[in-house]
């Protein structure tokens, strides 16, 4: 069954994350090096729980802070699906990986060395 968007208000945005370190649990996912990325509006909400904001370096040094294990970031970058529909995410460290194309590569001999090498050429993308 799909469940409709859940809009989070400041009484219920650091609940929501709390139900989404348990389904972290449920599908296993190793309990170090969790993370969770907020937009910046639902980070607002969570500056007025006092259950985040029990640690008053929060609130003075501007520290995101942990919730349930999960390290929570904010960002702009948060996928917005339309209007003020967000993805929240929330993975392991595990589960990212970055892929850049290599344009072009070059081989050289290094200074002062008996060897080979080869190196990266940066191209211009468009």
């Amino acid at each position: 069954m799909i469940q409709p968007p859940l809009v989070p208000t400041s009484s219920t945005a650091y609940d929501l994350l709390i139900d989404l370190g348990v389904l972290l649990d449920e599908n296993n996912v190793p309990e170090s090096e969790r993370f969770v990325v907020v937009p910046a509006w639902y980070y607002g909400l969570l500056l007025k729980d006092a259950r985040f904001t029990k640690d008053p370096n929060i609130i003075r040094t501007g520290y995101v802070g942990d919730i349930d294990g999960m390290t929570v970031y904010k960002s702009n970058n948060v996928p917005n699906t339309a209007g003020a529909k967000y993805k929240i995410i929330a993975s392991h460290k595990s589960a990212i990986s970055f892929a850049d194309q290599v344009d072009s590569v070059e081989a050289f001999r290094p200074e002062k060395q008996f060897s080979d090498a080869v190196k990266r050429v940066a191209g211009i993308r468009c």
